[in-house]
């Protein structure tokens, strides 16, 4: 007498080929999700702004996810920002723009304390405008120092 394993001979039911033809095209959507956001590295004050300039409205960067990468230190508005602060603006792009601070040089290693990685307005602009209609922006492990404005807000 001969024993067979019926799971083993047993085909496929279709719900699960459904199910996992859908759950491949869920990771393929998610991986191409992820391999759309631009990631800039910055170690100075004209690399941060034009990170900035090229997520916004105008800029190569707007119709994507956008994470700015800054290595730890001082960065001052001035020559680099037009006399301004560094600036970031869109009106249509549905993106998020993230922006860390605290980076080791090549924006390798962990996160540093927000106290390592400082955005100076030298008290005479303010440190950082981001405006955006209609897309998410997320700051973090920075400090703003020495802003000066008229104008309401953090």
């Amino acid at each position: 007498m001969s024993t067979s394993n019926p799971a083993v001979s047993m085909p496929c039911p279709s719900n699960v080929r459904w199910f996992t033809a859908i759950l491949a095209i869920a990771l393929a959507m998610y991986a191409g999700a992820e391999a759309s956001a631009h990631s800039f590295c910055v170690d100075t004050s004209a690399k941060l702004q034009q990170a900035l300039t090229d997520a916004s409205d105008g800029g190569a960067y707007v119709n994507e996810d956008n994470i700015v990468t800054i290595v730890f230190g001082t960065y001052h508005t001035g020559a680099a920002t037009g006399g301004g602060p560094f600036f970031f603006h869109t009106t249509n792009s549905t993106h998020i723009i993230t922006i860390f601070g605290g980076f080791s040089a090549g924006c390798s290693g962990a996160r540093h304390l927000a106290s390592e990685t400082v955005l100076d307005g030298q008290g005479t602009t303010p440190v950082m405008v981001l405006r955006s209609t209609k897309g998410k922006i997320s700051v973090t492990h920075l400090t703003f120092a020495h802003g000066e404005s008229d104008e309401p807000g953090a």
